[in-house]
């Protein structure tokens, strides 16, 4: 059985384009797989917090030494981290907030990318990411044009960040597929929306 991991980060569920791109991307990888399955993670639902001080400090204290209030602040990382590194492949879909991901995605992030979890390091040799996930995929929402490859390239913090950070913890491959102009210009939204559901078969392809 391969499982296939949907963290989803829109915080609107009616209207959302990542969240109806990334319901094409599911239905076209179940129908791809017949031995498919689909886990669900909805920052909207169920929003992780953001790392305060008892988590900081939970992270780099042994688990002997952490007691009750240290451990329940661990303990929430280390559920995150244990359904990411039981997923065969990952889905991540976002809006773009303010030239990056929204708050919950990025609160999510912080809670599995831990050293001696998702990614080791040594003095000599550096970091190594410990993910064992073969494939990610990213559907994205932009509300203006032109942030992929365009005009406003330079100010995309959303898939380059994402992007950063699943190859920092060892996934090897990464697809993309993204709808822009979702807040300025519906006609490019339609228009990138079509384009991007006519390549999701072949991003998803075994």
């Amino acid at each position: 059985m391969t499982t296939l991991l949907h963290i989803d980060a829109s915080p609107r569920f009616e209207g959302s384009h990542s969240r109806a791109l990334a319901d094409h991307l599911v239905a076209e990888w179940r129908g791809a797989r017949e031995d498919g399955r689909v886990v669900k993670r909805d920052l909207a639902l169920t929003p992780p917090p953001h790392v305060d001080a008892a988590a900081t400090a939970a992270f780099t204290t042994a688990p002997a030494d952490r007691g009750p209030t240290l451990d329940a602040a661990a303990a929430r990382s280390d559920a995150l981290i244990e359904e990411f590194l039981a997923a065969d492949e990952v889905l991540i879909s976002a809006p773009m907030h303010n030239f990056g991901p929204p708050s919950s995605l990025k609160a999510y992030v912080d809670h599995i990318v831990r050293a001696g979890h998702t990614f080791s390091y040594d003095p000599d040799t550096g970091f190594d990411g410990l993910v064992k996930t073969k494939r990610a995929y990213l559907a994205l929402a932009y509300g203006a044009a032109g942030y992929v490859g365009g005009p406003m390239a330079s100010l995309d913090f959303l898939a380059p960040y994402l992007e950063s950070v699943l190859r920092f913890i060892g996934v090897p491959r990464i697809e993309m597929v993204y709808v822009e102009g979702t807040a300025f210009d519906p006609a490019a939204a339609q228009r990138s929306m079509a384009a991007a559901a006519a390549r999701i078969g072949e991003v998803v392809a075994p």
